[in-house]
């Protein structure tokens, strides 16, 4: 993979030798104290490791096998910073196969649009650069490396493009300016956060013991953790959504690949739950326009399979108890969305879920009305969730794994 990231330097750098680049593949800015108080952190390919065998992952300026190199500078602004970073770098870094931007969170509380200005109008980054918000900073994500790739830039990546992603969305640098530019302000990226292994396994594994466990005393190793999405308003952070409101933002957006839901079981006593497994859903955000004011009908529609029905699989042998389990996951869906959308309008006062958009496309002339004053207006916006889902099948067989008469003769 490093002999493809280095062969692959082509067009109008010809001029440089491949052994006179250094090949970014991320780039991590965050906000300290100080005169100086942009710091860039690059993470760059080493590629002495592709010469040597037994490579290993780290960072630092260390040792000639590890696969990456990570340099660091400061400077009042981005450009002052990058001009630094060339003094510590006796190679000519090459920023056009950079993979991801990591906005530290101190900077994103503060005002990210003089590094988004130069990041935009340098011709090195690309529109499809992702970009992610550190919960702590982009130096430490940056530095830290990843069970499978060896890069942890292209690790971070992978995971965002991973198909089995179902949790986030990856958001270019193209999208991500988009939103912020678009009338109404707001934009969103991954967030992404460092989780210590070793209080996590004893965290586990407590849970799985039912009882405390001895904590070790050797230095914790980390992994980057995808943690929700990062909410912006007008250059700045506001705020994060969880997972469960991460997916209605997928929902949204059309963009949800899976969702889960967990049902009560329908029985007398209530006991046992109904794991259902969202496998296709799509939404539409419809404005009416009336002589009463502006209200919105979220309406959205999706397939889905059980997966796990435990004590209640004996049961499930008509469709009416099928319509039953549908009618429930709707009424749990449209409750959490509900939530989603309240918080949207009270606590953030974000318009992430497309509703200005909506009118802008239905009537240009109302928005073109409403759009100064749109931060007012858009938390007493009325709205309506609906919501259709359509259980397919009951996963790979037909009747219960389970007998109706298991244990009864134990």
């Amino acid at each position: 993979m490093f002999l493809f990231l280095l062969l692959s330097v082509s067009g109008c750098r010809d001029r440089y030798d491949v052994d006179e680049l250094a090949i970014v593949i991320g780039v991590g800015i965050d906000q300290v104290k100080g005169a100086e108080p942009i710091l860039l952190t690059v993470q760059v390919v080493n590629p002495a490791a592709t010469k040597s065998p037994g490579t290993e992952g780290g960072g630092g300026s260390g040792g000639q096998n590890k696969p990456f190199i990570i340099l660091t500078s400061q400077g009042k602004t981005v450009l002052e910073a990058v001009r630094n970073l060339t003094r510590t770098s006796p190679r000519k870094l090459l920023f056009s196969h950079n993979k991801i931007i990591v906005l530290g969170k101190t900077l994103a509380e503060s005002d990210i649009a003089e590094v988004m200005d130069y990041i935009e109008r340098d011709r090195e980054f690309r529109r499809t650069n992702l970009v992610v918000v550190a919960e702590q900073t982009a130096k430490e994500i940056l530095e830290t490396k990843t069970d499978i790739e060896m890069l942890p830039a292209l690790g971070l990546f992978t995971t965002l493009t991973g198909k089995s992603q179902e949790f986030v969305y990856p958001v270019n640098l193209n999208e991500f300016l988009l939103n912020l530019q678009n009338g109404i302000g707001v934009s969103y990226a991954p967030l992404v956060n460092l989780k210590d292994l070793n209080q996590e396994s004893n965290r586990q594994l407590e849970q799985a013991a039912g009882k405390p466990m001895p904590t070790s005393t050797a230095k914790s190793p980390a992994k980057i953790d995808l943690d929700g999405m990062a909410v912006f308003r007008h250059n700045r952070l506001i705020g994060t959504l969880n997972d469960k409101e991460s997916r209605d933002l997928l929902w949204l957006t059309n963009k949800l690949q899976r969702d889960m839901v967990t049902v009560p079981a329908l029985t007398a006593k209530g006991d046992g739950e109904i794991a259902v497994d969202i496998t296709k859903g799509n939404s539409e955000i419809i404005p009416h326009f009336t002589n009463h004011g502006i209200t919105m009908d979220i309406i959205c529609t999706g397939n889905a399979t059980l997966r796990e029905t435990g004590s209640f699989s004996p049961q499930l042998k008509d469709l009416q108890q099928y319509n039953q389990i549908e009618q429930k996951t709707e009424e749990l869906l449209q409750a959490r969305m509900e939530q989603t959308v309240n918080r949207a309008q009270q606590e953030l006062k974000a318009d992430y879920l497309g509703f200005g958009n909506q009118i802008h496309n239905y009537n240009p002339p109302v928005w073109h009305r409403l759009q100064n004053d749109w931060d007012q207006t858009f938390p007493q916006i009325p709205y309506r969730v609906t919501f259709h889902i359509t259980l397919l099948r009951a996963g790979t067989i037909r009747g219960s794994a389970i007998p109706e008469n298991a244990g009864s003769e134990l």
